[in-house]
């Protein structure tokens, strides 16, 4: 009988081992896909003119309505569409796409065109007598939608209402439908299924008298730190001016808050902000009636449980009347978005303030701006700006809030400095002649 030697077995097995580690497990392979989701911009609820200020004219944009029609994505030959009867939805990129509404001389707001929200606040509008408030909720995808909406207010208790959206569809409801009687409230809305992006406009009326109309921008989940940035505090020639913070503390437990206001002169806590005891569940609201100066501010909340937050700017003069609800805007790191012309401050709140600003004229030179400031900067934007990005610097914190605001011949306004999409990744199976048996 023929023997083998030691040297052929051991041969076998280290083949076996070099096959088993280094072979390609093919029926575990993946291939990585990311993508920014579609935006949408709402339609007005309230007759109002509206306009998407998009970041690039090429961009594909369609209406939201049913119809085989309306599905049909175009070009909108301008960087500013007008927004007609029916929602647009925006194919996705990397900028941000911000609305304008106004009507007449009688007001002008804006909000950030976002893509589908399953969790919303909205710390702002009235349900009283001159309340003409409006949620918009949009239902952007194939499928019915199911919405959780909660109305909170400066009363014990909170109402509850599930709302069913049929597909390619926005319905508008009246927040005093919502709330009742209520002076302060603040909506929490849920999605249980479907692609639905919500907004709400809150405008005030009594009669023929217009007292301003301004979005009230929504807010992520509630948190222990705030920073609010874009607070007007120069009322113009001859105008008056007040301030007030709205809170609430959605949950359980109640509340200690502090709030130091952030102003070119320092940081300074006014006299009854530092310790704020907020109720669980009921809406609190402060007038921040003291001498703010003349440039725009910020104010940075603290608390010991989490909250939500806003800062409610009322402006009259014998002209005109507008208000501004200035809201957070998160940690972020870099924005871009079409200015279209307008020339709005941009205020940035921060422990430490490290941004590379770039921006391009309506001819389309190019221009940079490096700031570095703590607490609280002001810059205004340069006349006949149409992209701009700001970019935290490398290694730079993030910003803790900013906003843009600016006058117009319709009035004033505020926009939030945040993106309407983040970037999503999926994974995709790689199908092979291997995993085939």
């Amino acid at each position: 009988m023929k023997k083998y030697g030691l040297f052929p077995y051991l041969s076998f097995l280290v083949i076996s081992f070099l096959v088993a580690t280094l072979w390609p497990a093919q029926t575990k392979e993946v291939e990585l896909t990311q993508s920014y989701p579609a935006t949408v911009c709402p339609a007005s609820a309230n007759s109002g003119s509206v306009v998407a200020l998009l970041p690039n004219k090429n961009l594909k944009v369609r209406d939201i309505a049913t119809g085989k029609t309306a599905l049909k994505f175009r070009k909108p030959g301008s960087n500013s569409p007008t927004i007609t009867a029916n929602p647009m939805l925006i194919t996705g990129n990397l900028a941000t796409t911000a609305v304008i509404q106004s009507k007449g001389s009688s007001w002008t707001g804006a909000a950030i065109c976002s893509a589908g929200i399953a969790d919303s606040w909205f710390v702002g509008g009235s349900g009283g007598v001159t309340s003409q408030s409006v949620l918009s909720i949009v239902n952007s995808g194939l499928n019915e939608a199911i919405v959780d909406i909660s109305a909170y207010s400066e009363k014990t208790g909170v109402v509850t209402r599930a709302i069913t959206i049929k597909s390619n569809l926005q319905i508008n409801i009246r927040l005093d439908s919502l709330a009742p009687g209520s002076e302060y409230t603040v909506l929490h809305l849920q999605t249980r299924s479907g692609r639905v992006t919500s907004y709400l406009f809150d405008e005030r009326k009594k009669g023929l008298k217009f007292y301003g109309g301004d979005f009230v921008n929504s807010q992520s989940a509630p948190k222990n730190n705030l920073s609010i940035a874009g607070i007007i505090t120069n009322p113009g020639k001859n105008g008056k001016i007040t301030h007030s913070v709205r809170l609430l503390a959605p949950f359980d437990a109640n509340a200690n808050v502090n709030l130091q206001v952030l102003g070119s002169d320092g940081v300074f806590t006014p006299v009854g902000f530092d310790s704020i005891n907020l109720k669980a569940g009921v809406v609190k609201e402060l007038p921040l009636n003291i001498d703010l100066g003349k440039t725009a501010i910020g104010v940075k909340i603290t608390s010991d449980q989490p909250i939500v937050a806003s800062v409610y700017t009322y402006v009259e003069s014998k002209a005109s009347r507008d208000f501004i609800w200035s809201t957070p805007s998160g940690n972020l790191t870099k924005v871009s978005l079409n200015i279209d012309g307008l020339e709005p401050t941009l205020t940035m709140a921060g422990s430490a303030i490290d941004v590379n600003i770039k921006w391009k004229s309506a001819s389309g030179k190019s221009f940079s701006k490096i700031l570095h400031a703590s607490d609280l900067i002001n810059w205004k934007v340069p006349p006949n700006t149409r992209l701009i990005e700001i970019t935290s610097l490398p290694n730079a914190l993030p910003l803790e809030g900013a906003g843009f605001i600016w006058r117009s011949t319709a009035g004033i306004a505020f926009l939030p400095f945040k993106t309407g999409s983040t970037l999503e990744s999926s994974s995709l199976p790689i199908s092979n002649i291997a995993i085939i048996s």
